[in-house]
Formats: C-alpha cells, sequence, structure tokens
C-alpha cells in the first residue's frame, strides 16, 4: 500500500494520486529482493475440513488455534520463519532473512518436534473430549527469490521459488504423521537425520519423478563413544545382556511406566560397547525415542553431573555461555514442554543460571522428575548415565527417585563399576522395574572371536593364544594389543580392507596388563602428542582443546594437530556436541588410558597443570564460574596436596590456598544449595581447613561457618555437628558477636540431647537464652526459647517446657519469623498432648501443620507429618486419616531421599498398623525403619524401633526372637531417657510374661507403665489399664483392679472411652450388666478397627455370658477367626483358657 504524504490515507500501489486527497503521490521505490538458497517446509493439517462439518465451530477453532500456536513456536524455535497460514496449512522457511550452514537440518528438525508436539496436543485433546488432528509436511531446499523487506515486514507472498512448490508437492505426497524431503534436504541432512528411501514421486509440474525420503528420526549422536575407525569386532558374547536391554525399552514404550538398568562391570570388560549396541538398535527403529546422555568424572564432578550434562544438552546450553543466556535457553526448553515456566527456576538451578536458596530437594527432584516426564510424553525417553560409581549421593538419589515415581516410557541405563554397590549395597533392590546387567569377563572361545572379527584374518595360533590369555576376558585388552601391534608395524592394513602380518611375531613382547599395555603405547608416541596427552589427562576424561593449549603452551592449531593423530591412533575422540560454544571438546577413548597419561607426569608438573586448568575453567566460565565451582575447587587442591607433599612453600603456595578456600567455600555453597548435605560438609570442611592454614580473621568465616552448621545438621553424625557448631560458637565469640554466640549455643541443643548428655544441653539452651534475652526480640531468641522447650518436653518437663514454647510462639510472629513460628507451635503441640491436655493438643497440632505446610521448610514439614498422625491416633483414634497423612509424607521423604525422616515415617505407620491388627505390614514397616535408625546414628528412632519390632514379633509368637530385640532395646532406650519411649519397656516386660504365663510379673509390669502414664497421659496407651485390670480379675485381685478406672474420668478419645467400658465391665459385680458393658466395649474396638484388643474383648464378653447360662460358643470361636486372620498367636491362649474354663 502506498501511504499520502499529505492526508495519510493507504491507496494501491499502482495509484499515481490519492484517492482521498487528490494529491500526486510519490512513486513507490522498487522493492529489493534477494536470490537465497533457503529451504522451505511446508505443513498441512488432515482431515480439518471433514471436521469443521462435523464438530462445534468454536471447538475447532479451539482445536486448530491451540495446534497452529504451538507448530509456530516450533518453527521459531528454530529460527524459522512463518510465511503465511493457508487455511489449514503452513508454510515456513529457514535461511531467511539470515542464512545458516544447517537452515536444512533445522527445518527438519523442527518438522520432527511439530510431529511430536503435534502427538502431545493430541493427548490433551483426546482427555477433553476433543476431535484429534494428523498432519502432513514436505521439505526441500533450494533457490528462491525473496522480497527482503516483507522478510524484516508482514511476511504473505515473501517467498517465490521451485523450492516452495516441490515443498507443497511433498507434502501432498505424504502419508498423514509422515515428513517427506527432497533431493536437496536429504543431501544435506543425510548424516545426522535417520531416512527411509521412498519411491520416486510423480508430482505435479515435474517433468521427471523426484527422489523423496521419509524423515524417522534425529541420529542420536553419541557423546564420548569411539567411532568406526574400521578396526572394531562385532558384540561377542553379550547376546543376552542386549536381548535383556532390548526386551526393557520394548516394555517401556508398550506399558508406558519407567525402567532403571544398571550395567555393573570392571574396567575395559565392555559396558560402554553394550550401551553403543543398544543405541544402534535404538538408531534403527522405525518410531522415534528420544536419546539423552551425561558422564560422571572420576573427580571434580559439579552437582549431580551426568543428569546435569543431559539437561544442558537438550536446552543446548554451553559451558561457558553467560548466566543470563543459560537462563534464557532453559526458560524456552521449559515453555517448549509445559507451555509455562512453571518448573523453570528449578532447571536454570540445575544447569547453573539461578538461584537455589528458596527451593527443598522435593521441589527440585519434581521439578526435575516432571521435565523427563513431558519429554517422555512425546517419545519414549532413554536417559544414559555412565559411570555412576563416581556419581554424588545426590545423583544417585534422584535416580531412584525417577525409577520409583516417574510416570511415563522412561528408560535409565546406568553404566557402573562394582564399586557402586560398595556405596550402595541395596541400589536398584526392591523395585521391581529395576534391574541390574553384570558384565563377566569373556570366555577363550568369545575371546579368539573377538580376536578373528578385529583383523578379519588369521595370525598364528600361538600369538592369538598369548593374546585372549593375557586379556583374561577383557574386551578392552584385546583391542588395545591390536592397536599396539599395528603402531608396532607388526600389522598392516591392505587394499581389501583386511589386515596382514607384516613383519616377525616372535619378538613381540606383550605387556601382561592392560594398564602396562597402555602405558607402552604412550612412551612409543612422538613428543608433541605423549605432551597434550598428558596435559589433557590433567583436565580430565573430557578435555577442550583450549585447556590444553593453556596447559602445554602450544598454539590452539598445534593442539588441535596433534590431537588429531592421537584420534587416528584411537586413543582420544571427538566428543560431541561441545560444553563450550567455540571449542573442540574431545575425550580419552577409556579411563584407563587418561590414568595412564596422567601417572606419567611428574608430580612437580601436576601442580602446576592443576592449577593451570582452575583458571583456565574459571575465565572460560565467566559470571557462570560458580556452577563448576567444585570443578575449580578440585583442580586447586589438587595442586596443593601436590605442593604439600613435594614441602614446597611460598607465595605460589599461599596464593593458591587463598584461591581454593574461596571456591571451596563457593562449592560448599552450590551444593548445599542442591540440597547435596553429604557433599556440602565435605567442601565446608576443605574450606574450614584452608582457612586454618591461611589465618583467616573470624569477620571472614562467618558466613562459612553458619552454612557448615546449616548443612551438617541431618548429614554428619551427630559429634561431628556438634564439633561444627562449637567451631561456629568459637566464630562468633571472636568477633564479639552476642547474637551469634547465643544462636550458635542453642544450636548445640539438639545435638546434645540425642547424644543424651542433659546435663550439658540443658545449660546451653540457658545460656542462649540468658544472652539473647537482654538484645531484644529477635529470631534468634524465640528459636533458643524454642530449643530449650524442646529438650525440657523430649526430657518429661512439659510443665517447665510449655511458658517457654508459648513465647517462642509469640516472639516469632512478632518478630516475623514464620520457620520459628511454625517449628515452635509443633513443639508446644506435642508437649501439650504430653501434658495430657488432648482437646488443646489437637487443635495445636492442626495449626501446626497448616503452617509447616505453608511455610515449605521441608524438615519442619516431615516432623509434623510424624507428630500430626501420632497425635490423632493417639487422641483422637483418627486411624484412618493418620495411615493417609503418614503414607503421603513417607512418599514425599522418599522422593527427596530423606532417609532420617523416612526412618520416622515408616516406623509411625508401622505402629498403626500394629494396632489394627495388620501384624505382617508393621512387622516389614519396623523392620525397614530400624535399619534406617541404623543408618543414619538416629539412636533414640533406633530405640524405639526395636521395642516395636519386638512387640509385632511377640504378638505373631516368636517369643524368644521378641526378647531378644526387647533386652537390645533397653540400653539404648536408657540412654535416651524420654517418657514417649521409656513407656515401652514395662509394656514390653508385661507382654512378655503374659505369653509365659507369669501373671504377677506382668501385673507389676503394667502397673509401673500406668504410673508412667499417669505422669503425662494416659490416653497414649489405654489397652494397658485393660490388660492390667483383666490380669487382676482372672488372678482373683479385683479389689486391687478398682483403682485403675482412670479412664472414666480421663479417657476422651474413642479408643480411650471402649477401654474405660471394657475396665467398668470387667469390675462390674452384675453378670447382666457386665454383659453389656463389655459387649458395648467390643463394639467400640471394632468400630475403630483395633481387631486385636477387640478380639481379647470378646473372650471377657464370652466370660460375662457364660456367668449368665449364655452360650459364648459363637463369641469365642470369632475372637479365635481374628486373632489368626491377624497372625497374633500370642493370645489364642487367652481363647483356650477361656474354653478351658467353660469346660471346668
Amino acid at each position: 500500500m502506498l501511504v499520502c504524504p499529505s492526508c495519510g490515507a493507504e491507496n494501491p500501489e499502482s495509484s499515481r494520486f490519492c484517492n482521498a486527497c487528490g494529491n500526486a503521490l510519490a512513486q513507490a521505490e522498487a522493492r529489493r529482493k534477494e536470490r537465497k538458497f533457503a529451504t522451505a517446509l511446508f505443513a498441512d493439517l488432515v482431515g480439518s475440513t471433514t471436521l469443521a462439518e462435523q464438530e462445534d465451530p468454536e471447538v475447532v477453532q479451539s482445536v486448530v488455534g491451540r495446534t497452529f500456536d504451538r507448530l509456530s513456536e516450533e518453527i521459531g524455535r528454530y529460527e524459522g520463519l512463518l510465511e503465511k497460514f493457508m487455511g489449514d496449512a503452513v508454510l515456513a522457511v529457514f535461511g531467511v532473512p539470515r542464512a545458516h550452514e544447517d537452515d536444512a537440518e533445522r527445518a527438519v528438525r523442527a518438522a520432527l518436534e511439530m510431529q511430536a508436539v503435534l502427538s502431545e496436543l493430541n493427548r490433551g485433546f483426546a482427555a477433553e473430549g476433543k476431535p484429534t488432528l494428523a498432519m502432513r509436511i514436505g521439505v526441500e531446499a533450494g533457490e528462491v527469490l525473496v522480497d527482503v523487506e516483507r522478510a524484516s515486514g508482514p511476511r504473505d507472498r515473501m517467498l517465490t521459488g521451485d523450492a516452495v512448490n516441490t515443498a507443497a508437492r511433498l507434502q501432498t505426497a505424504a502419508e498423514p504423521g509422515h515428513i517427506v524431503v527432497g533431493p536437496g534436504v536429504y543431501a544435506s541432512t543425510k548424516d545426522v537425520i535417520e531416512y527411509r528411501e521412498m519411491e520416486p514421486l510423480a508430482l505435479k509440474g515435474k517433468a521427471e519423478p523426484v527422489p523423496a525420503w521419509r524423515a524417522l528420526r534425529i541420529k542420536a549422536r553419541t557423546r564420548g563413544e569411539r567411532p568406526r575407525l574400521g578396526l572394531e569386532a562385532r558384540l561377542v558374547g553379550r547376546d543376552e545382556e542386549l536381548a535383556v536391554l532390548k526386551q526393557t525399552l520394548r516394555r517401556v514404550e508398550t506399558e508406558g511406566h519407567p525402567a532403571l538398568v544398571t550395567i555393573v562391570g570392571p574396567a575395559g570388560v565392555g559396558k560402554s560397547r553394550l550401551v553403543a549396541e543398544l543405541e544402534h538398535y535404538v538408531e534403527g527403529l522405525p518410531e522415534i525415542v528420544y536419546w539423552r546422555r551425561g558422564r560422571c568424572l572420576a573427580y571434580g564432578n559439579t552437582s549431580y553431573s551426568a543428569f546435569a550434562d543431559a539437561i544442558k544438552a537438550q536446552c543446548e546450553i554451553f559451558e561457558d555461555d553467560g548466566a543470563e543466556v543459560a537462563a534464557k535457553k532453559a526458560d524456552v526448553a521449559t515453555r517448549e514442554l509445559f507451555g509455562d515456566e512453571s518448573v523453570a527456576p528449578q532447571i536454570r538451578a540445575l544447569v547453573g543460571a539461578g538461584e537455589t536458596r528458596a527451593m527443598s530437594r522435593e521441589d527440585l527432584f519434581e521439578a526435575w522428575r516432571r521435565f523427563l516426564e513431558r519429554l517422555a510424553a512425546r517419545y519414549p525417553l532413554v536417559v544414559v548415565l555412565d559411570d555412576i560409581h563416581w556419581a554424588d549421593d545426590g545423583l544417585l538419589d534422584f535416580v531412584e527417585h525417577v525409577a520409583d515415581w516417574a510416570q511415563g516410557p522412561i528408560m535409565v541405563v546406568a553404566t557402573a563399576r562394582a564399586e557402586l554397590l560398595e556405596t550402595r549395597p541395596t541400589w536398584g533392590g526392591g523395585k521391581r522395574n529395576a534391574a541390574s546387567i553384570y558384565l563377566d569377563p569373556l570366555s577363550e572361545a568369545e575371546g579368539e572371536a573377538m580376536l578373528d572379527d578385529l583383523l578379519s584374518s588369521q595370525i598364528a595360533p600361538e600369538l592369538k593364544r598369548t593374546i585372549v590369555e593375557l586379556s583374561e576376558g577383557n574386551p578392552l585388552y584385546v583391542e588395545e594389543i591390536v592397536r599396539k601391534l599395528i603402531d608396532d608395524g607388526v600389522l598392516r592394513a591392505t587394499e581389501s580392507a583386511r589386515w596382514e602380518v607384516a613383519r616377525p611375531v616372535e619378538d613381540v613382547e606383550l605387556p601382561r596388563s592392560v594398564q602396562g599395555l597402555i602405558a607402552v603405547r604412550l612412551d612409543g608416541l612422538p613428543e608433541d602428542e605423549k605432551e597434550a596427552l598428558q596435559d589433557a589427562a590433567v583436565v580430565g576424561r573430557v578435555f577442550w582443546v583450549g585447556a590444553v593449549s593453556e596447559l602445554t603452551g602450544r598454539t590452539v592449531h598445534e593442539v588441535r594437530d596433534a590431537l588429531g593423530r592421537l584420534r587416528v591412533k584411537e586413543l582420544v575422540l571427538p566428543h560431541e556436541p561441545s560444553s563450550f560454544s567455540d571449542e573442540h571438546e574431545f575425550s580419552f577413548r577409556h579411563n584407563l588410558i587418561r590414568d595412564g597419561a596422567y601417572d606419567s607426569l611428574p608430580k612437580a608438573l601436576r601442580a602446576d597443570k592443576h592449577a593451570g586448568v582452575a583458571r583456565w575453567a574459571e575465565q572460560r566460565a565467566g559470571d557462570r564460574a560458580d556452577e563448576i565451582a567444585e570443578l575449580i575447587a578440585t583442580h586447586l587442591l589438587e595442586a596443593l596436596g601436590y605442593l604439600d607433599e613435594l614441602g614446597e612453600v611460598g607465595e605460589r603456595r599461599d596464593e593458591l590456598r587463598r584461591s581454593a578456600f574461596r571456591w571451596t567455600r563457593a562449592a560448599g555453597e552450590r551444593t548445599a544449595a542442591l540440597w547435596l548435605r553429604a557433599e556440602a560438609t565435605r567442601w565446608f570442611r576443605q574450606a574450614e581447613r584452608l582457612a586454618d592454614e591461611l589465618d583467616v580473621p573470624p569477620q571472614e568465616r562467618v558466613a562459612l561457618v553458619r552454612a557448615h552448621v546449616d548443612a551438617s545438621w541431618g548429614t554428619d553424625p551427630i559429634g561431628e555437628t556438634e564439633r561444627v557448631v562449637r567451631r561456629a560458637l568459637d566464630t562468633y565469640e571472636a568477633i564479639g558477636d552476642p547474637v551469634g554466640v547465643g544462636w550458635a549455643h542453642a544450636r548445640l541443643v539438639i545435638p546434645l540431647l540425642l547424644q543424651a548428655r542433659d546435663e550439658e544441653c540443658e545449660r546451653e539452651g540457658r545460656i542462649a537464652v540468658a544472652m539473647l534475652e537482654p538484645l531484644g526480640e529477635r529470631e534468634e531468641l524465640a528459636d533458643a526459647l524454642h530449643r530449650l522447650g524442646w529438650y525440657l518436653w523430649r526430657r518429661g518437663r512439659g510443665v517447665e517446657a510449655e511458658p517457654l514454647l508459648r513465647r517462642a510462639v509469640e516472639m516469632a510472629v512478632r518478630v516475623d519469623s514464620p520457620l520459628v513460628h511454625a517449628e515452635s507451635t509443633q513443639t508446644l503441640a506435642v508437649c501439650l498432648a504430653q501434658l495430657g491436655r488432648s482437646a488443646e493438643a489437637i487443635a495445636t497440632i492442626e495449626e501446626a501443620h497448616r503452617l509447616a505446610k505453608e511455610v515449605g521448610e521441608f524438615s519442619n514439614l516431615m516432623r509434623c507429618c510424624n507428630n500430626l498422625p501420632a497425635i490423632l491416633s493417639d487422641l483422637a483414634s483418627d486411624y484412618r486419616r493418620s495411615e493417609e497423612v503418614l503414607r503421603e509424607s513417607l512418599e514425599l521423604a522418599q522422593r527427596a531421599g530423606a532417609r532420617s525422616h523416612m526412618g520416622w515415617m515408616k516406623g509411625s505407620l508401622g505402629d498403626g498398623l500394629f494396632r489394627l491388627g495388620r501384624l505382617e505390614e508393621a512387622e516389614a514397616l519396623q523392620r525397614e525403619a530400624l535399619e534406617l535408625a541404623t543408618e543414619v546414628g538416629d539412636e533414640p528412632l533406633r530405640g524405639m524401633r526395636l521395642t516395636a519390632l519386638a512387640a509385632v514379633v511377640l504378638f505373631r509368637g516368636r517369643h524368644d526372637e521378641a526378647e531378644t530385640i526387647h533386652r537390645e532395646s533397653i540400653p539404648v532406650l536408657d540412654e535416651n531417657p524420654e517418657p514417649q519411649s521409656q513407656v515401652f519397656i514395662p509394656m514390653m516386660e508385661a507382654y512378655l510374661a503374659l505369653a509365659r504365663g507369669a501373671n504377677g510379673e506382668a501385673i507389676d509390669s503394667l502397673g509401673t507403665m500406668i504410673e508412667q502414664l499417669r505422669a503425662f497421659n494416659v490416653e497414649t496407651a489405654p489397652e494397658a489399664f485393660t490388660d492390667l485390670v483383666r490380669a487382676l480379675v482372672r488372678t482373683g485381685r479385683a479389689d486391687e483392679a478398682e483403682t485403675y478406672r482412670d479412664l472414666t474420668e480421663h479417657g476422651h478419645s474413642p479408643a480411650a472411652r471402649a477401654n474405660a467400658i471394657l475396665v467398668e465391665g470387667l469390675l462390674e459385680p452384675d453378670p447382666a450388666e457386665a454383659r453389656r458393658l463389655l459387649e458395648e466395649g467390643v463394639a467400640g474396638l471394632e468400630a475403630l478397627g483395633l481387631r486385636i484388643d477387640a478380639a481379647r474383648a470378646m473372650v471377657d464378653l464370652g466370660r460375662a455370658m457364660a456367668r449368665l447360662g449364655e452360650d459364648p460358643g459363637p463369641v469365642l470361636e470369632r475372637a479365635r477367626e481374628v486373632l489368626t486372620e491377624c497372625d497374633a498367636h500370642a493370645f489364642l491362649f487367652e481363647v483356650e483358657d477361656g474354653v478351658d474354663d467353660l469346660d471346668t
């Protein structure tokens, strides 16, 4: 359109005068057009016209509109431009206005993603009850004429050329759901895209049939795998193992459930080769499978190393991308999968491009898992994680989290040496979707077959036998000895691509180990190659040309040339795509080669080289250097270690120590933020050591010691946590910070409590309050009040604890400390429960639960999710809700890998199921809880779980085993004296005595138990009153039982009321009234699901019925059935005694 300069009206381009005002129009300049080589993509939605005839137009508009919006996003993601929409079709161009060397590849990648997006949308449409769509796509490249002005403005009719027409015709010839490309696109993308050749197509406007290919998938790019150089054997001796991998992938695809397969074996046995064969299998499948891969390194791993690598590759993030660029790429990838940025913060945290402080481990794991699930929603996903025996605990926990909780076709394939099972003996155990493949050495026959395959020719039988024997079944050794023979000129290639013996082999000396063999090969390298290989070994398994250039002092061209020759010798491999945007990346073909090269470096040189790697990495990473803090710190510590070993002193060493202090502290902060607490404490200990060596002033240590305290709690052994807190206390005292000193004293309370050092514990708590009180209300004072109150409650001094806890709650509100408010409210609730104020305790714990969820701090939430069910079951008899909360919170703890909390949850859940008569489940849970308590070193929990396990084993009739477990629990409980656990000792003594028929002992123990309950809350174990009264009545001491009617007055929960009625029934002299009361009590227990207690009370009811002359047979038989169904064989004797008494 021409715009009139006088009135602004728009006029047709052919106008000479304005149609509105009549003034002359300026002559339009000729539009600038260019010839460009570009790629056209033509896509058409199939059947949308029919759809419009059958469906409501608003529904059709919604479905088609949402589809085109998502397809447009995919085109834009690969930097394509939308030329125009034409009804149900879209035309896009790649290479306009700016050309890229891979425009054809971008177009095909976009087309593949468009089909994937449509598949994802169709699932959503189907779920919404809306119609689904199909799409055909044609792609071709060629010269086009581009209207440049339209290319940068409104883009309708900007493009003409044969490529556009051919793409449209190819689309018409395609089947729904297929992508068809022409010869131009095929020629430039066949190395990266998997195609299936089609019959040449007769297209409208073409004189000859046009060759065409169907695009299937992107060829999986192998990271760190050996490319074929004409020397590779077929896979030998691994048919069964490969079949397991293929079958697992097929099951994952068909069932839509995740699977974890771990390939375990020693170095060189063929783990990577087996994975490569699976990859080749995946590439040959007719359907698309996503393949993502990452590797753990022997040292210098970044947080969640291999998984982070895989996600960076998915987001196309390079190591030298700035933080802002990396964050944008993570956001784009997230929007692509989710349609929003809901999990973008967690993805940014993983790839080192965002803040992590406000995120719990549960938040991170949940988001990362959902990211994988969204990928798998398009096509099945294989995630390969190499060398996880070097993984951090966080990565191992996350892999198990994915195996346990992920939804969708996700197959995780991990490779590891046997060391993994030393650190994680239960790896994959108990998971029906997890399997381990153990690779044994090849047999002699398999070794010979491999050797024949490598050479494609015969060698002297004696030499073959020697090679096979020395290899001891290790495929890497066989390959390396053949390569050495080639290097030495013993073997040479013929024109027929076979190998022949070029000179006598009698004098060839063969090393007796693969390590020795590698050393011999390295010694034979030219000096420049050997130097490049040694310096690359300092960088690590994966390395970059720039880093090696920095270390060797040679030019990038010289290093690249040397690495090219090493690549031909198959010592190193290209590693694509590179982690740095403009760096060539390589990897050692095997860790043993890297180790051999590294070991050949003098230690004096290693220090310089490691320091050089640290400098290079810091410079290259720029503002994202903190993301690789662990890598930088590792190299600096390695350098320092060698200097210390060699006894070097001076400014260079001091400078290295200062850098190492900075980066170990940064590594601790990053790993702590990502919930790798064990890693964090390790780094903080290193930083602490360096601070001591450097004599860092206390004021510069404050952030370090505080972060170390936070990371140590719940991670380190209790004694180590105490040491860390005392270091913090020393630091705050040195700088004269009274608030910090008070905070540190308060932080000593719980570690001392868990070590049963009560006198010190109380003293530290009171010192903290006394120091902070004069400084006015603040978060630290509220926290100190809470911790002192926590100690007093745990030691049964609830009357003293309550006012402190109430002050903590009120102060936390006033100083706006949500976490301390939530924590102290929860502790107040359990204190009130102990004091017997049941209704108030229930209301308070409900409020604490609300606050815990609102604040979201994981440890407090987990603690509350254990205390809430305990109070609900003990004081409200709400066993159903108690079980629901525990199962839900146990799932959260498992997802987060919080093993300490898992121990508490499993134990509490086992307690609940025990009361409900589900003894088999209860025993399994108590054993798991005991194992977890032992693992994390929680002695109070271990004591409680031992007693709970003894109880369930006793109820199931295994008396001797129960007594052994009980005896083991007593010293543990005595060392940690708490009302909530001390009551278990006389309880178990009583039940063991009843099982032996020692009623007198049982009565004494039950009396002791009840005295303890009376001091706190009789509602926590109301069955004890029924048991004691029952024993007294049956032994003719009913008059003594009159003093145990406590529940009639103080029992408010349904379980307490039911037991109160049973006590009244047992003591009622009138047989008819006794029968009524006992029947009512039995009904009350049955209504609550307390089946074992109800069955035992049925025996009491049967006796009352007999006294009235009624037939108690059916009631006693019902009691027997219930006890048998519950597997409560310990109490069948009560039924038999009842029957015997009737016979008498």
